[in-house]
């Protein structure tokens, strides 16, 4: 039988000796594996550390979590400006349904990678929460929030030949007629406009239902309605009709694009009526993704052609970074809270 040369070297060895130089070989395997696993970590987390590095090194898309409207076209400009920026292209997807959440919660179920993003906004980040019973997502700990980009304001608006000029006078005027003065709501965003300035003025106004802005335009043609909240960019289109006019913006501070249009907060301090958009990864994408993701949305939102395009469709370049993003939503959370409480609205299981 042969033996291996090492046994037959130290068989004619004392046994301690034997042992030790037993001993002195195993620990020696150990060493050597203990070696190569610490290389293939290194290898490894060189490889990862690289990939991070080098973000983005494949397409990108963005989930735009409602169908064709206005956060579609907002998200597939921003996807162009953010493909010249990153170097890869930037699909947009629409995911509809559930007010957003879907698409929302999509992303948020997603690789934490970086390359899949979604459009945040006021509905699915702050509205939601309290409209929903089983959301699927938490707005604040499911992301990694990149940062917002826009706002889009609500402008209280009349029929022309109401006898008011201002807020002042609406405010009087519905107070010396309560509960007459028609105001619609078609959408959750217009309720909660409705909502706040009646608390804000303390004022008594019936709200009607309607389907669409488009019957509410109606409305206020035939006389049903006197008063009514409209995205700013139809607000704009609306007095060119002839019969509509608008008293003041419900931004905390006036518009850019208009601003000879005085705000409902120069009326009542604090009073902010805003729905916001951003940006946002799934919780746990690597900060070099995200950082680079960061930079590349502000140089995107610098570029002249943003400027020049969101003043045209009416949105006002709005730049909070991830921590203050982080304090809009629990801020405006809170805001929809208060309402879908004091509305009585059920929650949708």
């Amino acid at each position: 039988m042969l033996l291996p040369s090492v046994f037959l070297e130290t068989k004619s060895l004392p046994p301690e000796r034997r042992l030790s130089l037993t001993l002195f070989g195993s620990s020696r395997k150990v060493i050597y594996m203990k070696r190569f696993l610490v290389s293939v970590l290194m290898l490894c987390a060189a490889g990862l550390a690289s990939a991070q590095a080098n973000f983005p090194q494949q397409p990108l898309k963005i989930i735009v979590p409602f169908g064709q409207g206005a956060t579609d076209t907002v998200g597939r400009f921003l996807a162009e400006r953010l493909q010249e920026q990153l170097g890869q292209p930037v699909y947009v997807v629409n995911q509809p349904g559930g007010i957003g959440t879907i698409g929302t919660r999509y992303v948020a179920d997603s690789p934490p990678d970086g390359y899949t993003m979604t459009v945040s906004n006021t509905g699915t980040h702050a509205a939601a929460p309290s409209l929903f019973t089983n959301l699927g997502y938490d707005p604040l700990n499911s992301f990694t929030h990149i940062g917002t980009f826009g706002r889009v304001f609500w402008v209280l608006q009349v029929r022309s030949d109401l006898p008011v000029k201002s807020v002042e006078e609406f405010v009087a005027y519905a107070k010396a007629n309560p509960g007459k003065v028609n105001m619609p709501y078609y959408s959750a965003s217009s309720r909660l406009s409705n909502y706040m300035l009646s608390k804000a003025a303390q004022i008594d106004v019936y709200e009607v239902p309607y389907k669409d802005s488009g019957q509410v335009i109606t409305g206020l043609r035939q006389g049903d309605l006197d008063a009514a909240f409209f995205l700013f960019d139809l607000a704009a289109q609306n007095e060119q009709l002839g019969f509509i006019k608008s008293l003041a913006v419900s931004s905390p501070q006036r518009a850019t694009i208009k601003p000879d249009l005085p705000t409902i907060a120069e009326t009542f301090k604090g009073f902010d009526m805003s729905s916001w958009l951003g940006l946002a990864a799934a919780a746990g994408t690597p900060e070099p993704a995200a950082k680079r993701l960061r930079e590349s949305l502000a140089l995107a939102l610098k570029d002249p052609r943003s400027k020049e395009w969101f003043a045209a469709h009416a949105i006002d370049v709005y730049t909070l970074s991830p921590s203050e993003t982080q304090e809009l939503i629990k801020r405006d959370m809170k805001v929809w809270a208060e309402f879908v409480k004091d509305a009585n609205i059920p929650p949708v299981q």
